[in-house]
């Protein structure tokens, strides 16, 4: 009984060691230096750049390209945005309007706000090419010209569709949710305070992070100043500067790295800011909420340099050795987008990462195998995609036969894979070895069966 257990152990062995070789690739992949259910465990002989403290009671440090989070302060508790709300309002309005639209001021919206909110100010009836609105809204911060931008908006749906019953607050709340925003809602249009009215630093730097892609906006929200044209009501042409000092080169805190922004402010909302700055190829969106009127912009200068003298970007593909060349046409199967690219801090070598692998239910065809993910700690770093080449799949999933390139198939060239041949010949063993244990027992059985028989005879005859 003992050699048959013995056999039994020994196949099966055989038949997992198969199994681990056949997954080889992946696993090897996905944790070259220690394995840990797909992920590479946190090395701690590296400790995260130390940063500054600020008077704001939430904020966050977002690399624009790669989402990268440097650093964050109760980035995902609900606050109130104040004026940084017209960030979106800018962007939905540009997505939902032409360049040579003409804004008109309605009386509900000059009445309808506080006598001391903030304004372009419009006139009711006045006129604005959109250009000029976006400036009056973003530079001078109108609450007139953002009630004048939502209403504009909402009659072009109205036009397509009477029964249209579509809201700008609506349409800014899905376009912050697409943004990749997870606690926000918007009930105005301007900011001004209300209890449903909301959002967080992580959401607002997602916001940004999607709105600055648009040429217009990235151009409007970075100017310092602009000359707003005459108008029906207004017979001359003024220029409006920037509420965000960081951007105006009149100002002594004019930044020179910082290229778009927006302020905000309520008594509930305290002091709020956006701020987008670039330096090389670095490009740092920063947020600070709840702070005061003397610390936050000396916050956000202390956040933007913190990141820049840190930080450093890399593409993936030149500092993860999983997407190293091949050397032959197995060995390194994924590929992954040359571009891609993370972000970590200047003295962290590639080990001190954390990687994490999400793996694909289904390869074939597809040429994404799966996600890879690079986080230290709390701070997500960067991702891309385990690309694997048309070639390497067909050859993997048995497609090649009609796709081949014609140099290889005149030369009638054979691809071995070792891994794949050890597999097979361990699970070929494993097999005959369980076969083998099998028919020892059916052997001892019958023999078992006949020595009974014998014993009963004697029984008998006795």
């Amino acid at each position: 009984m003992f050699r048959i257990n013995k056999f039994i152990k020994k196949g099966l062995a055989c038949i997992v060691i198969a199994v681990n070789v056949l997954n080889m690739s992946l696993v090897s992949f996905a944790n070259p230096l220690a394995e840990t259910n797909g992920q590479i465990e946190d090395v701690k002989s590296f400790e995260w750049p130390e940063a500054p403290e600020i008077v704001g009671e939430a904020a966050i440090i977002m690399e624009a390209e790669t989402g990268a989070i440097l650093y964050q302060k109760d980035a995902y508790s609900k606050m109130y945005p104040a004026s940084i709300t017209k960030i979106i309002t800018a962007i939905v309005a540009i997505e939902n309007s032409s360049i040579d639209d003409i804004v008109t001021a309605s009386e509900y919206a000059i009445n309808s706000l506080p006598w001391d909110a903030s304004k372009l100010p419009m006139e009711i009836g006045e006129e604005l090419t959109f250009t000029d609105a976006l400036y009056g809204l973003i530079l001078k911060s109108g609450n007139d010209v953002a009630n004048a931008l939502a209403e504009h908006v909402v009659n072009k749906f109205k036009e397509k569709d009477p029964n249209s019953t579509t809201t700008f607050e609506s349409l800014m709340t899905e376009y912050a949710k697409k943004a990749g925003a997870l606690n926000t809602n918007f009930s105005n249009p301007h900011g001004l305070h209300e209890d449903d009215h909301y959002t967080t630093a992580y959401d607002m730097a997602m916001i940004v992070k999607s709105a600055t892609k648009n040429e217009l906006f990235a151009k409007v929200w970075g100017s310092g100043s602009y000359l707003m044209s005459a108008t029906n009501k207004y017979p001359k042409d003024y220029t409006i500067r920037h509420t965000h000092q960081l951007l105006r080169e009149d100002s002594p805190l004019y930044y020179e790295y910082a290229i778009g922004g927006k302020t905000g402010y309520t008594d509930e909302a305290q002091r709020t800011l956006v701020t987008h700055s670039k330096k090389g190829d670095m490009s740092i969106i920063t947020v600070v909420l709840k702070s005061t009127t003397k610390d936050i912009f000396n916050d956000t200068m202390s956040l933007v340099n913190y990141a820049f003298d840190n930080f450093e970007k890399a593409k993936i593909s030149d500092i993860d050795p999983r997407f190293e060349e091949a050397t032959d046409r197995l060995s390194n199967i994924f590929g992954c987008n040359k571009e891609d690219k993370l972000v970590k801090p200047i003295a962290a070598s590639f080990e001190d990462l954390k990687v994490s692998v999400d793996l694909f239910n289904s390869v074939a065809n597809s040429g994404v195998a799966g996600e890879v993910t690079y986080s230290f700690g709390e701070y997500y770093l960067g991702k891309t995609s385990m690309l694997m080449s048309a070639e390497k799949e067909q050859i993997i999933f048995g497609e090649a036969a009609n796709t081949m390139p014609e140099e290889e198939e005149e030369d009638n060239i054979l691809i071995i894979n070792v891994k794949y041949v050890l597999a097979g010949m361990l699970v070929l063993l494993g097999i005959v070895m369980l076969f083998m244990a099998i028919r020892k027992m059916r052997i001892n059985h019958a023999k078992r069966n006949r020595y009974a028989k014998k014993n009963k005879r004697r029984d008998v005859w006795r």
